[in-house]
Parts: C-alpha cells; sequence; structure tokens
C-alpha cells in the first residue's frame, strides 16, 4: 500500500513539471498567432486602401486626393495614421511598360504604392524571441488602367 501511494505522488510531480516545461512554449505560439493575425488583417486593409487611391487616381484624381483617400480609408479601418506618415508613391506607367510619366492620357496606367511603417506588435514576443524585430512595416501596391472621358479634377 504505501508503494502505490508513493507512485501517486510521484505522478503528480511529473504533471506539474511538465506543464511547467510546456506552459512558456504554449504562450509564445499563442502570442505569435494573435500578432501574425493582427499585422495580417493591417496588411488586408492596407491593400484594400492602396486599391481605392488607386481607382480615384483612374477617373481623374490628382494625387493629393488619392493620398488622402488613402488615409481615410485606413482611418475608417481602426488605423489611426496621418496621410504624412504613409509613405506613399504614385506615378504614371505608359501603354509600352517601359518609361513613366506625369501624363494621365488614357490607357496609361496608374501605379499607387504605399508602405506602412513602424507597426508595433501588440503581444511582448519580439522581446522574448532572440533576433525578432518588435515593429514592421507593411506594403501594399495597385495598377489600375486610366479611363477615358473627362476629369473630376
Amino acid at each position: 500500500m504505501t508503494h502505490a501511494k508513493f507512485r501517486g505522488r510521484s505522478q503528480k510531480g511529473q504533471a506539474l513539471t511538465e506543464f511547467v516545461l510546456i506552459f512558456p512554449i504554449v504562450i509564445l505560439i499563442l502570442m505569435g498567432t494573435i500578432d501574425f493575425g493582427v499585422l495580417l488583417h493591417k496588411q488586408i486593409l492596407l491593400e484594400e486602401a492602396v486599391r481605392d487611391g488607386a481607382r480615384s487616381g483612374c477617373i481623374g484624381r490628382d494625387n493629393a486626393w488619392i493620398k488622402q483617400k488613402i488615409a481615410d480609408t485606413l482611418s475608417m479601418s481602426n488605423i489611426s495614421i496621418a496621410a504624412d506618415d504613409i509613405d506613399i508613391t504614385v506615378y504614371i506607367l505608359r501603354t509600352d511598360e517601359k518609361s513613366t510619366s506625369s501624363d494621365r492620357t488614357p490607357g496609361n496606367h496608374i501605379v499607387v504604392q504605399a508602405e506602412l511603417p513602424d507597426l508595433q506588435l501588440i503581444t511582448p514576443i519580439g522581446n522574448f524571441v532572440a533576433g525578432m524585430a518588435s515593429d514592421f512595416t507593411l506594403q501594399a501596391n495597385a495598377r489600375f488602367i486610366i479611363e477615358g472621358a473627362e476629369s473630376i479634377g
């Protein structure tokens, strides 16, 4: 009877030891999953904002309008950032796709690129994993054909 009692006590100690060894790994995986999901969500929102801005540009809006449209779309998505804090590049690609131009002639392509710098992780996983950056930069681009007809201005 003494032997069975001793064996039960050691099993409890073993379970606690396994829990203590595995729990930090599980927490790191959970925090990584949360951060990955948040960054993926912000990437999708940035791509949507850039598409909206490029669409505005292909129907005749100017570069300032495009940049403000991107900032407005992001702010409606709960990413509060000023238009000046987003690195936005707008250029026109001619139909030969070899040269750029400022000419918004119908048939040319408008290309909008945006970079959202210094996004912080929401969990402190970067502090625990060696070599992992604690801030990230997201990038998106969109390309549309400039439509004919009058310019909106």
